[in-house]
C-alpha cells in the first residue's frame, strides 16, 4: 500500500462532472420556474383587464392543440419548439436514481439548434402575420426563463463535450 503524500499543491480545477451536473440542475430549475411564471398575456376584454397565463397552461394548451387540432399549429417550428420540452422531461427522469446513469446529455448541436428555434419562435410572435399568434409572449418573464433553461443546458452539453475531448 502506497502512503499518501501531500506535495503542497492544491487542485483548484472544478470537477467537470460536478459542474455539468450543477448546470443541468440549474437548467431544470429554470424550466420548472418557467412553468409557474406568467408567460402569455390575455387581451383585455371590454372593461376586464387581461391576465397573464402561466407557462404550464401554455404548454398544456399547446400540447392539446397539437394533438387534437394539428392544423391550427401550421408552423413547423412551433411544433419543434413544443417538442423541445421533452429535453426537460428526460432531465427529470435523470434525477431518479434508477435511471441516473442511463440518460446522458443531449448533443450540444441539437441543444444549440433548440436554442435558436425557440428564440426564433419567440421573435416570430412579434410579427402580426404569424400563423400561430402568441401576442406579447416576449413581454412576460416566463418565456425568457424558459429560453434561458435551454441556453444553460446547451452550455452544460458543450462543457461536457469539451471535457470528454480533453480526456481522450
Amino acid at each position: 500500500m502506497k502512503p499518501c503524500h501531500y506535495d503542497g499543491r492544491m487542485d483548484v480545477r472544478p470537477h467537470k462532472a460536478g459542474a455539468t451536473r450543477w448546470l443541468r440542475r440549474l437548467a431544470l430549475v429554470l424550466w420548472l420556474a418557467s412553468l409557474v411564471l406568467p408567460t402569455l398575456p390575455t387581451p383585455d376584454i371590454g372593461s376586464l383587464p387581461g391576465t397573464p397565463l402561466r407557462g404550464a397552461y401554455l404548454l398544456a394548451k399547446s400540447v392539446v392543440m397539437a394533438l387534437y387540432l394539428p392544423h391550427s399549429i401550421g408552423y413547423p417550428l412551433h411544433l419543434l419548439s413544443l417538442a423541445s420540452n421533452v429535453v426537460f422531461v428526460r432531465e427529470l427522469l435523470a434525477l431518479v436514481p434508477r435511471w441516473r446513469h442511463r440518460f446522458g446529455l443531449w448533443s450540444p448541436w441539437l441543444l444549440l439548434a433548440m436554442v435558436f428555434v425557440n428564440a426564433y419562435v419567440g421573435l416570430r410572435t412579434l410579427r402580426p402575420d404569424g400563423q400561430v399568434p402568441l401576442p406579447g409572449v416576449l413581454s412576460q418573464p416566463g418565456y425568457f426563463v424558459w429560453w434561458g433553461a435551454f441556453v444553460v443546458l446547451c452550455v452544460a452539453a458543450v462543457c461536457s463535450a469539451l471535457a470528454g475531448q480533453r480526456q481522450r
